[in-house]
């Protein structure tokens, strides 16, 4: 489980890590490297739920979903509810790496399915915000993704974020999270944003306020 301070997600289907709070979500079982370091903001709880052999358990042969959810729980009624899709590619195999975006795809019609998975809706159901996150491993670069390769995908991430008037991208709602040796997490300038972080204090990502920093249009 989660300890205070520096929690590491282990086989729990789901588990809650408190706001002030740091770990790491890891591929355990398929040994990729790949891994995704998170401070949770204050003012919010995180979800961490494993999507995978977890919350869905049996899909049809030939189907591949994505290994793990992301679900923010505000502690006060303005905060905003975020889901983050997750998937951890360890692998620079640009093949292999974009078939990311087909499993995303078919993981939200998985989670949506209320009748064969009554307790996966609530995970992208009132969401004011849906995200996509490919995780990278801090020894393979991920491949470029570009907007065309991932132009469906963002609009049914946006079909299902509820302040979608608000975001002034429609390519913010998908990131990829690259590792690398850093003394602090970085991002690229322009959406499909690229994060880089590393798995040493003071190099986690901010979760949710990175994310809504950068997708809501400026109010100034």
């Amino acid at each position: 489980m989660a300890k205070k301070g520096k929690g590491v997600f282990h086989e729990e289907i789901s588990q809650i890590i408190s706001q002030g709070e740091t770990f790491v979500l890891k591929d355990d079982e398929t040994e990729s490297k790949a891994l995704l370091p998170v401070a949770v903001s204050n003012g919010y709880n995180l979800e961490i739920v494993k999507i995978d052999k977890g919350l869905i358990a049996d899909i049809p042969e030939g189907k591949f979903i994505c290994d793990n959810l992301i679900y923010s729980m505000p502690m006060k009624k303005d905060g905003i509810k975020i889901t983050w899709l997750v998937e951890l590619k360890g692998t620079k195999v640009e093949q292999v790496a974009k078939h990311a975006i087909d499993q995303i795809m078919d993981t939200i019609s998985f989670l949506l399915d209320e009748g064969k998975y009554p307790d996966a809706a609530k995970y992208l159901k009132k969401r004011d915000l849906v995200f996509c996150l490919v995780v990278g491993s801090p020894d393979k670069t991920l491949p470029s993704f570009m907007r065309p390769d991932i132009k469906q995908l963002c609009q049914r991430l946006m079909k299902h974020s509820l302040q979608r008037s608000k975001i002034k991208d429609i390519y913010s709602l998908f990131f990829c999270i690259q590792p690398r040796k850093t003394k602090k997490v970085n991002c690229s300038a322009h959406a499909p944003y690229t994060i880089t972080c590393y798995n040493s204090r003071g190099c986690e990502i901010a979760f949710p306020k990175m994310f809504t920093d950068l997708v809501f249009k400026d109010t100034d």
